[in-house]
């Protein structure tokens, strides 16, 4: 009896050990797991990603709502920034342009990035891409997918669904967009002290009865209304333009009966006028190859109605 029941506790404190061992080893090896987790997950978030995607050199001047670019080719610049999710590092990655007619379900690749390194959250990353646009106000989507290098999974895509500005690009050719401010009696209004207009006037033409700007026969210009808000002198200048520019602002209601107020030809590309008060005429012009124009007015803090160019 006494035999018996040393044995019965041998047995227990054997079969207690081992309960002990099964406790302790699978508890070790779960902290272990815990551990992996915690750090995969920061390695997985690494990938890429498209943070924004918008137009450039193209315009409206029709006002119809297609676009026409203003670059050689009637091409307009399609630009992104390719970004690491959560600003983590750096990578390796490559992008595919896609477009598609805005009736159809087939992508096309029309263009592919060569690899190229991208630091998290750094603006200088960005792309861009020139596009010739179709004409006749065709409808065409865009999608933009982004790789790391190696990798034929994107790790993201751009399109329609998640940018307005890649869901139905209507487009036209430059020659297709007309400027309303080609002609006097549609001239686009301007406002305001201080602000800035850019336009495409390679189309532009001179009308019949229009003066010689600043004693120049020009050629492609256009014209836009302006009423000064205040009695304050206002500088407008075509700093910025691709090519040498006239100026000349004018009052008047009829485009072959004008009253010049300043005029002006630049030379290396910026013009200037200065003038005070009134309802006044702009007028932008050129005198050979056409392509971007820029307009700029601000307040000036004197010479009012005189011309330095």
């Amino acid at each position: 009896m006494a035999f018996g029941s040393k044995l019965r506790t041998r047995r227990k404190r054997l079969r207690t050990r081992l309960v002990g061992l099964k406790t302790a080893y699978p508890a070790l090896f779960i902290c272990g797991v815990i551990a992996g987790l915690a750090f995969v997950p920061g390695a997985r978030a690494q990938t890429a990603v498209i943070a924004d995607a918008w137009w450039t050199y193209q315009q409206d001047c029709n006002g119809d709502g297609c676009h026409a670019g203003t670059l050689s080719g009637d091409q307009a610049r399609l630009n992104w920034i390719p970004d690491v999710q959560n600003c983590n590092g750096s990578l390796t990655v490559y992008e595919i342009v896609y477009s598609k007619p805005c009736d159809s379900s087939q992508w096309t690749a029309i263009y592919t990035n060569s690899p190229h390194s991208i630091v998290g959250c750094r603006s200088s990353d960005t792309r861009f891409t020139n596009i010739p646009m179709t004409g006749g106000c065709a409808c065409r989507d865009y999608k933009i997918e982004i790789y790391r290098a190696a990798q034929t999974v994107p790790d993201d895509a751009r399109f329609g669904t998640n940018d307005v500005d890649l869901f139905q690009h209507q487009e036209q050719l430059l020659s297709e967009d007309y400027c309303l401010s080609d002609d006097f009696a549609t001239a686009a209004s301007i406002s305001g002290v201080v602000g800035s207009h850019s336009d495409n006037n390679t189309y532009a033409t001179k009308e019949p009865g229009e003066p010689n700007h600043a004693g120049n026969a020009g050629g492609h210009s256009l014209w836009y209304r302006w009423t000064a808000p205040a009695s304050v002198p206002v500088i407008f200048d075509t700093v910025g333009s691709s090519f040498d520019t006239l100026l000349a602002v004018y009052t008047g209601d009829n485009v072959s009966n004008l009253t010049l107020v300043a005029s002006g030809i630049n030379r290396a590309r910026r013009c200037r006028t200065w003038f005070c008060g009134g309802r006044l005429l702009p007028r932008r012009s050129s005198r050979g190859l056409s392509p971007a124009t820029i307009a700029k007015w601000s307040k000036a803090a004197k010479h009012p109605e005189r011309t330095r160019c």
